[in-house]
């Protein structure tokens, strides 16, 4: 039971009541900040038609302040640290008057929104009561605006119709309420609540949120930061629309909340690429049970978790129905505290929807929220239409509906948290979703588009009419074309050593004879163990001359891993040198590639179907698998025009030969008539580079990495190229626009494709004078190829929503060699091509509105970081922007994110930390930032996550012992809330672990100790010694601590504390 303790008559103080969980949520919010705005701040401006009485108008508004006690309420802090509210017995009435007469019309309503801006920026004082303002504008004989500005402690959506319907009796009544029926009292729910089976609620909601894996779009409010004021999107639906949705719902068993909620849902599935969704939603929270609830003002509503969990092939009625049955199992329980709640299970949200139902307690309809609402029968002869109406929630995104005649959807985004773009395609989407719903109820949930039919047709087909694919069934035509344009020309050269056309057809033509005079048929794959070199290129065209596929083995592999790629792929024979060949096992036919080869050279037809190699790439289970690759895919990656290679031109060979960018440094050159040149074994730096570029090389390939390094080390190493392409991993941004402003005339492209579709699938070229924006695109598709954003049931999503990214098209792989269920899970049917097959990337990918593709991450790189879901890459570009960062990868290790920074020197990590604490919320800040002088990277030139080295923890235990008892006192309790065994006085609590729910447990413990603090004062202070200090010197702001505690406890105040409590308070009246 809940006591509301009375105070003496004599006092000016009347009651003393708890908080109610959803009062205790808001306070929290509300003290984060107490400079910025107060996002708790409900206003509406009224424009109120007819002949007033101004004096009988604001004596009605005194008469409510008396008649409402929860409108009288302030709120102030025990000795113990748990915040109460004091109702005192009379207030004064926060009035005040203004004349816009004068002014037209439309200045005249301009002006009123500038005044109410300004009052929405003025905080209230929440220890001094009332917490509401009123300015009564006068804009013409009959007509005035009526600026209501209220805290949202007080009153809920419901309160503010009573509030309405009150005034206007009042009013006409003469400023009197004795006509009225008595109004409930507020303190009468807080007992309620107090009276629950919190047992039976907890344990419902640890049903309902078991195996829940917390808020959908990974965007959790920020703890310890104000996230300011919204933006908001809004649309304003047909009467047709409405009433389309509304008799859907009646005729179907459902309420249109329903109708919302799960088309919310289906949409937050999309945006966050889940089947299983949780979002906010407000309930009333006003019991039937309870006599006069309906009546009474106060702040009733609360915020509980809806968990979606979507099967694609459901129906839509289905999910709808199921929806209903579990939010109405869960009706009783939804009195426990949201905080409560979130300990039972992963019920973090970022979303939350808020569905404006409102009776009107004259039994009349009342939408407080629709601008063309209005009481033209009101009693006293005034007319009130809502004109402006601001209100906000601390959530990345606030879903408001407004019933009526024209139904409205108000999306209210932080800015801060979310774009403008993904905010406006949800709004959008919800549309979209519902229409589809009440036109298709039997319609497959999986089959629900989000984007539109328009954008449909522009994501699926004109984004991805880049042109057609080359007609060449083979690479080896298009050689062979140019063979006949050029015999003479240069193709190959390896220091001072060249090679014709001619000479490299004529030497693979009898390397192919060789193979077929040993049995090599059409179909067969054929291993070739070679150090990168001519032979190599030699012995790959001379292997598909004979019809075969190519497997290439670097015989510098341990002996163990070539043995498993010449068995995995049963190879017909091995192509080598006398060199190489100790490597190949036993009882494989091996055909040396420099021994003199007589007779006829040999050519047998392929077709683009046909494999052309295997190349082998690491598996997650540690065992390679072997990417099986068409010679049509080939022949579709080295015929494209985008390459812009010809005679004169020379490309660099220096990429692993077992790796697929050696298909671009080879095949792309050759096909084009341009010369190869082999480099040397080793890495190429900078000064690598420019001897290459002095001896005629003229555009290069380097993977992300090692152009990134390049970029650090020397741009200017680039001069004399004519153009670089880069790829096969984050570019960053910075390091291109190093190199183009040391190399103003380089062309730069960016591609990207994986190696299952035939090494790039998009092209960015960046020109000279190019301006880049924020991001660097990946590009176009290329021709032949097709790229979709698709959501969790592969249908698109509309540009700017990240999704999954699948490459269908030209080049797509067979799929992995003798791996049939693993090429099932990658290379999947295309829903938008019948017959063809795409291959699921496991990145995610955007379009931009102008058709292009960002890359936005790994859909596998997310991990979890104390209860949150996390994208590394989020985290490093925050690093990598910091100021002398050139490069920055963030990885997970033991639920701990750590940083690595690429630095050009002079880079502190500990102050590195310490500024992206600033930009980021506290479970993304990584606990450790270390320093390399280079990052490791794979042999294909990635980065190598494994090998970046473990940070050294043992020190983050500060060594300094507790001096004072308070101090000692908090290091206990560090350690017992965050589960460790010592805790030292300068340890922060976030970087140890902390979060905002166990910052309310500590500031909870700390009271039961009789320190006065509160989550704020955590989040402010962090360490024990801070917080400490705190104690010591006493808090200054008395509303900043609050009680935390998710029920609502009992309030026994003893006489003292009683009789302290009037004395302030009857002096502050």
């Amino acid at each position: 039971m809940v006591n509301t303790s009375t105070t003496s008559h004599g006092s000016a103080l009347a009651e003393v009541w708890p908080l109610s969980p959803m009062q205790e949520g808001i306070l929290y919010h509300a003290s984060l900040d107490d400079e910025a705005p107060d996002i708790h701040l409900i206003q509406q401006s009224q424009i109120i038609d007819g002949p007033m009485d101004t004096d009988r108008f604001r004596k009605s508004w005194e008469t409510l302040l008396d008649r409402h006690a929860a409108l009288r309420a302030c709120f102030h802090r025990r000795k113990s640290g748990e915040t109460v509210q004091l109702i005192p017995r009379e207030v004064k009435l926060p009035w005040a008057e203004c004349d816009l007469s004068d002014l037209a019309e439309e200045d005249a309503l301009a002006e009123m929104s500038v005044i109410a801006e300004k009052e929405r920026a003025r905080r209230f004082d929440l220890t001094r009561p009332p917490l509401l303002r009123l300015m009564l504008i006068r804009l013409g004989p009959d007509r005035h605006c009526l600026v209501t500005t209220s805290h949202h402690l007080l009153i809920d959506g419901w309160s503010r119709a009573i509030i309405e319907s009150d005034l206007l009796e009042v009013y006409a009544a003469g400023g009197v309420a004795s006509g009225l029926r008595p109004a409930g009292s507020y303190g009468n729910y807080l007992a309620w609540l107090g009276r629950q089976d919190k047992q039976a609620a907890r344990a419902a909601w640890r049903a309902e949120l078991a195996g829940a894996d917390g808020s959908a779009l990974g965007i959790p409010e920020r703890p310890g930061m104000n996230p300011g004021l919204p933006a908001q999107e809004v649309i304003r639906h047909s009467p047709a629309f409405t009433s389309a949705l509304v008799e859907f719902a009646r005729s179907h068993g459902l309420t249109l909340n329903t109708l919302v909620q799960g088309a919310w849902a289906l949409v937050l599935a999309r945006l966050a690429r889940r089947r299983d969704v949780v979002f906010g939603a407000v309930v009333s929270g006003r019991p039937a049970e309870l006599p006069g609830a309906e009546q009474t003002v106060g702040l009733f509503i609360n915020t509980v978790p809806v968990r979606v969990r979507l099967d694609g092939g459901q129906s839509v009625l289905q999910l709808l129905t199921e929806l209903q049955e579990r939010q109405s199992a869960l009706m009783s329980h939804r009195h426990l505290g949201l905080p409560e709640i979130q300990k039972l299970g992963e019920a973090s949200f970022d979303t939350i929807v808020v569905f404006e139902n409102y009776a009107d307690p004259a039994a009349t309809v009342l939408d407080v929220r629709s601008a063309s609402s209005a009481k033209s029968d009101s009693p006293g002869g005034l007319r009130l239409t809502l004109k402006e109406f601001h209100q906000a929630t601390p959530y990345a995104i606030t879903l408001g509906v407004m019933p009526g005649e024209n139904l409205e959807t108000e999306l209210q985004y932080q800015p801060k948290m979310l774009d403008a773009l993904l905010a406006r395609e949800a709004l959008h989407g919800l549309t979209r979703v519902l229409e589809r719903m009440i036109a298709e109820p039997g319609a497959a949930v999986g089959r629900l588009d989000v984007v539109s039919d328009a954008g449909r047709e522009l994501v699926v087909k004109r984004w991805n009419e880049t042109g057609d694919a080359i007609g060449a069934p083979s690479a080896v035509d298009l050689f062979r074309r140019q063979v006949e344009r050029t015999p003479d020309a240069t193709a190959v050269m390896a220091g001072d050593r060249v090679w014709s056309f001619e000479e490299l057809d004529e030497w693979s033509g009898r390397l192919a004879r060789a193979l077929t005079d040993r049995g090599v048929e059409r179909g067969d794959r054929v291993g070739v163990v070679l150090e990168r070199s001519v032979e190599v290129l030699a012995a790959w065209l001379g292997v598909w001359k004979a019809g075969a596929a190519f497997v290439p083995v670097d015989p510098d592999y341990p002996a163990d891993r070539v043995a498993f790629m010449l068995a995995d792929s049963a190879v017909a024979a091995v192509v080598c040198r006398a060199e190489t060949s100790g490597v190949v096992p036993a009882g494989y036919q091996q055909i040396m590639v420099d021994d003199p080869i007589e007779g006829a050279a040999s050519l047998v037809p392929v077709g683009p179907n046909d494999l052309a190699y295997v190349m082998y790439t690491s598996g997650s289970t540690g065992t390679p698998k072997g990417v099986a690759v068409s010679h049509g895919g080939v022949a579709a990656l080295v015929g494209y025009a985008v390459w812009d290679l010809h005679a004169g031109d020379a490309v660099l060979m220096h990429a692993p030969h077992t790796f697929d960018p050696a298909l671009f440094e080879v095949w792309v050159s050759l096909v084009s008539g341009a010369r190869v040149m082999l480099a040397e074994p080793g890495v190429i730096d900078a000064e690598r580079l420019a001897a290459h570029v002095a001896d005629g090389l003229t555009a290069v390939n380097f993977t992300a990495g090692q152009f990134r390094a390049l970029a650090q080390e020397s741009p200017e190493s680039f001069s004399g190229l004519r153009y670089v392409q880069t790829g096969g991993d984050v570019v960053p941004l910075g390091a291109v626009e190093r190199v183009r402003q040391a190399c103003p005339r380089l062309r730069v492209m960016h591609t990207y494709g994986p190696t299952e579709t035939t090494f790039c699938a998009t092209w960015n070229m960046i020109e000279p004078g190019d301006q880049v924006g924020p991001t660097l695109p990946i590009g176009r598709p290329h021709p032949g190829r097709r790229l979709y954003v698709l959501d969790v049931f592969l249908r698109p999503l509309p540009p700017g929503v990240a999704g999954d990214l699948y490459i269908a098209g030209a080049g797509v792989a067979h799929g992995y060699l003798g791996r049939s269920a693993l090429t099932a899970e990658r290379f999947v049917a295309d829903p938008f091509t019948p017959g063809e097959r795409m291959y699921r990337t496991g990145d995610v990918a955007y379009w931009t509105d102008e058709g292009e593709l960002v890359f936005a991450g790994r859909a596998d790189n997310l991990v979890k970081i104390r209860g949150y879901r996390v994208e590394p890459g989020e985290v490093e570009a925050v690093l990598a922007g910091q100021l002398g960062v050139d490069q920055a990868v963030v990885v997970a290790r033991d639920g701990r994110l750590i940083g690595y920074v690429l630095s050009d020197g002079g880079v502190d990590p500990v102050r590195l930390r310490e500024q992206v604490a600033g930009v980021l919320p506290d479970y993304m800040v990584p606990a450790a930032v270390i320093a390399l002088d280079a990052l490791p990277v794979t042999a294909n030139g990635k980065i190598d996550r494994e090998a970046l080295p473990d940070p050294d923890f043992s020190g983050r235990v500060s060594g300094r012992e507790p001096v004072t008892e308070v101090e000692r006192v908090l290091c206990e309790l560090f350690a017992e809330v965050l589960g460790l065994e010592r805790v030292g006085v300068d340890d922060s609590f976030f970087e140890l672990g902390g979060d905002s729910i166990t910052s309310m447990q500590l500031a909870a413990r700390g009271r039961r100790e009789g320190m006065a603090f509160g989550a704020r004062e955590v989040f402010e202070h962090r360490s024990p010694a801070g917080i400490a200090v705190f104690v010591e010197l006493g808090a200054d702001d008395p509303a900043a601590g609050g009680h935390a505690a998710s029920d609502v406890d009992l309030l026994d105040l003893d006489q003292g504390e009683m009789e302290e409590f009037e004395a302030e308070f009857d002096d502050e009246l």
